[in-house]
């Protein structure tokens, strides 16, 4: 992994996201210049631009750092941007309706501060909105349980060793990548594989010195886990619950040790769902039904998703969402065991799948230093195809904000419409 040549393909190959970013940020930036009527240069922010990328409904609220003047540089802007989810914490303003691929352009006059929400609780165990009840053990930091209190159901399996999104290190037994495959050049030709079904695997979360806080916001309320486990150090994880969406925000942060040896870190979600639930995620744009509609004999182990992967009942289910890191597993731990279906026992996991470096092509022996990942969850009835596609562009692509300098009268517009119930673009 050393090796110069190894070194240097993927400093190649990490090149183009790095140069990438800040120019897509740039672009992005001088087109809402344009859309706001600003000019180049400005004492005063007189107002707010939002626009919805999506064609998903949404309120949205506005950050208070937006609002006061003097010189700025374009990075202070940028800086915010990336801190707004159109969900609010602390200093917020709003909310601001949008439609559909919608874009308003509101004074700051017109934008009251957001009040505090009276229907949020929290305690030394447990957080309480309109949506959810979230119960947590201090002293293991593990999520013991969250209640969909519309609907009245646990989404907590109660038999499962792991808790609510709880971090999973996972590692041969043996500790060598033989354990789960053999690579045979010669018999792939043909057709014959070297992976091992059977093969055992040790898992491990968080390690003894763990600590939980709430932290309570205007309108939400943030479970805080700080730890370390086995290739992590300085984790904090954060689970927010608000009290105007039944979106759960999922937020990890660590850093993540130089090891070369196979593993990998996962999250867990363990379901309280009966046997016989089905399952959802979305590929090359379209919904797609674990086993029942995926291609014959391809992979079933684990996802690689566009947006979400979902797991219901007929009549209740939950749905996460994945804008950093696409690949899930469905059901239980299943790397490398070769199932041509997912067996439908009562309590799946669901398991979002950040890292891992078992794979002898395409996969960097060791993926060293600070991570940064967001996941979003929610539960809802039955499972609907269209709306699960808006949520993901919506958690994918949050309203975008932008300051308006010198004349910010209101006025809005829409990109495009679209006409018809259940149609995505």
């Amino acid at each position: 992994a050393d090796n110069p040549f190894v070194v240097t393909q993927w400093h190649l190959k990490a090149a183009p996201a790095y140069d990438g970013k800040p120019l897509s940020d740039l672009h992005l930036r001088r087109e809402l210049h344009r859309l706001a009527g600003n000019p180049w240069q400005s004492w005063r922010t007189e107002g707010v631009l939002v626009v919805n990328p999506t064609g998903l409904a949404q309120d949205c609220f506005v950050s208070g750092a937006w609002k006061h003047g003097g010189k700025e540089i374009e990075s202070h802007y940028l800086a915010v941007e990336r801190e707004a989810t159109g969900r609010p914490l602390d200093g917020w303003h709003g909310p601001v309706r949008l439609a559909p691929f919608g874009w308003q352009v509101v004074p700051w006059s017109a934008l009251a501060a957001a009040p505090a929400a009276e229907a949020l609780a929290t305690g030394a165990d447990f957080i309480e909105t309109p949506h959810y009840k979230l119960t947590f053990d201090p002293a293991r930091g593990q999520v013991t349980g969250l209640l969909d209190k519309p609907r009245n159901r646990q989404v907590v399996a109660p038999d499962s060793p792991w808790g609510f999104f709880q971090l999973v290190h996972e590692r041969p037994a043996s500790g060598e990548r033989s354990a789960f495959h053999v690579r045979s050049v010669e018999g792939e030709r043909y057709g014959r594989t070297g992976w091992k079904p059977d093969w055992q695997a040790a898992r491990s979360s968080y390690s003894n010195q763990v600590a939980c806080k709430v932290e309570r916001h205007a309108r939400a309320a943030t479970l805080v886990i700080r730890g370390a486990a086995e290739g992590v150090t300085q984790l904090e994880q954060r689970i927010t619950l608000h009290a105007d969406s039944p979106m759960i925000d999922l937020r990890a942060r660590f850093l993540k040790a130089d090891i070369r040896s196979p593993e990998a870190v996962y999250f867990a979600f363990p379901l309280n769902l009966a046997a016989g639930w089905r399952a959802h995620y979305d590929t090359a744009g379209i919904p797609t039904e674990l086993d029942a509609e995926q291609i014959p004999g391809s992979c079933r182990d684990w996802v690689t998703v566009d947006t979400f992967a979902s797991v219901h009942e007929p009549d209740f289910g939950v749905t996460l969402y994945c804008p950093d890191a696409p690949l899930a597993q469905i059901g239980d731990f299943n790397w490398a065991k070769k199932q041509a279906a997912i067996p439908r026992r009562a309590h799946p996991l669901l398991l979002a799948w950040p890292l891992n470096n078992y794979w002898e092509t395409n996969f960097r022996a060791s993926q060293p230093g600070l991570v940064e990942l967001r996941y979003s969850l929610a539960t809802h009835g039955r499972f609907d195809p269209a709306r699960a596609v808006l949520e993901g562009q919506h958690v994918c692509s949050p309203p975008v904000t932008h300051p308006v300098f010198d004349s910010a009268r209101a006025r809005q517009g829409r990109f495009l419409e679209v006409q018809g119930e259940g149609v995505v673009v």
